[in-house]
């Protein structure tokens, strides 16, 4: 799992926010493919690691605004199980 590190911009309703990477669009080692879909706090996208080793992922984003201590513990205890 990866934070979206863009600066959010501002939305309707006050909340925070930011474009949805493009497919085809490279996070880290990670090349989006396809989007999967979506919950209240992440994107998932089918995603091709090219390093260190070569293989489709499921390439799970945490939201802007949803990157509280709380929420990221609980990414990585799940990140963790997998």
């Amino acid at each position: 799992m990866i934070l979206l590190k863009k600066p959010p911009l501002p939305a309707a309703h006050g909340l925070r926010t930011c474009p949805p990477p493009r497919l085809g669009s490279w996070i880290d080692r990670y090349k989006l493919t396809e989007y999967l879909g979506e919950g209240g706090m992440a994107i998932v996208y089918l995603a091709e690691q090219e390093y260190p080793v070569q293989r489709t992922v499921a390439l799970k984003l945490i939201k802007p605004g949803m990157d509280s201590k709380q929420v990221t513990a609980r990414f990585e205890a799940e990140r963790q199980a997998l």
